[in-house]
């Protein structure tokens, strides 16, 4: 990748309070200076990791929130990559139990 000069904390936070559409704006620009040099296949899968944090963040409710969702991502895909590790395979997926509900009786 790319090396991407940050601004410091303090000038981030300081943007971020003042314009947080500027700052998002400074975010993806620098994500994607720092995507230029990356070859195609991994730059692809990059950016649709990219694509699933900004449709999380989005929903989140607050930027606190938004970081608990970023940790709580983080986590599930190292705790993956443990597992393949020291398994040799993926981790199984959690099957679902399907219940069998009786048809509700038509009442005219």
């Amino acid at each position: 990748m790319a090396h991407v000069d940050l601004p410091d904390f303090d000038t981030l936070a300081a943007l971020y309070r003042q314009d947080p559409g500027a700052f998002e704006a400074l975010r993806s620009s620098l994500l994607h200076q720092a995507l230029d040099d990356v070859e195609a296949p991994r730059r692809q899968r990059i950016e649709a990791l990219l694509n699933r944090i900004d449709l999380h963040r989005q929903r989140a409710r607050n930027p606190l929130h938004a970081a608990v969702i970023a940790h709580e991502m983080m986590w599930t895909s190292f705790l993956a990559l443990n597992y393949v590790l020291h398994h040799g395979e993926r981790p199984p997926h959690a099957g679902a139990t399907v219940l069998q509900f009786r048809p509700r009786v038509q009442l005219h």
